[in-house]
């Protein structure tokens, strides 16, 4: 990686889309890939920090913040020399989202694949613009379905209502997510072959690829 650290935004102000479950993968999958990560918790729910307080790697620090203070935490990490920063942003404080947005080198929005959940994001997508991020945003569709029509057709929607790319990587709906949040592991230590594992693997390569990129 560069010298210069790297910092994902994971947001979505609808509840209940996986945002947290999307973070601490991302989180952990960096670090297992020996890059000093850094994984900040702006969500008032602290999932992220508490599955952090569990993980075992030497390379991934958990740090809580707030509204006060996520500017600041954000940039301890940058000039601490981490590789990767992940920020689990808050559901609702557009504050907390749009400060961390400010650092943001890639804007993840996650959202399940239906027509209303894609609605939902539309704060989201607007704190994006705000913030000037907008060119770096990309819908992560998750928990969607092994077979059928709706990841096809909420990628439309998404064209169509904010003129927005998806990530090419979709992530399926598995119960291994739930079991590596209650034991605090990535979810490839769950079930190495599964389709979880896969997911986030592929997800992991396209972020790291993206941002080497944008970097030119």
């Amino acid at each position: 990686m560069s010298n210069r650290t790297a910092v994902i935004t994971v947001t979505g102000n609808k509840g209940g889309g996986g945002k947290s479950t999307i973070a601490t993968q991302l989180a952990a999958g960096t670090a297992m890939r020996a890059l000093s990560t850094v994984l900040i918790d702006v969500d008032p729910q602290g999932s992220a920090a508490e599955w952090g307080s569990g993980f075992e790697d030497d390379d991934l620090i958990v740090q809580p913040a707030d509204a006060p203070t996520a500017a600041r935490v954000i940039e301890t990490a940058r000039t601490g020399g981490a590789d990767i920063v992940v920020v689990d942003t808050g559901a609702k404080s557009d504050a907390v989202v749009q400060t961390s947005l400010e650092a943001s080198t890639l804007n993840l929005i996650v959202a399940r694949p239906s027509r209303f959940d894609i609605k939902g994001i539309a704060a989201s997508v607007e704190i994006a613009r705000k913030a000037g991020v907008i060119d770096r945003t990309w819908v992560l569709l998750n928990a969607c379905p092994h077979y059928g029509q709706r990841p096809a057709e909420a990628e439309a929607a998404v064209q169509e209502l904010y003129g927005l790319p998806c990530c090419p990587v979709r992530v399926d709906r598995s119960e291994d997510f739930e079991h590596a949040a209650n034991n605090s592991v990535h979810v490839s230590r769950v079930n190495r072959k599964g389709q979880a594992a896969a997911d986030m693997s592929e997800l992991t390569d396209w972020v790291l690829k993206t941002i080497k990129k944008g970097r030119g």
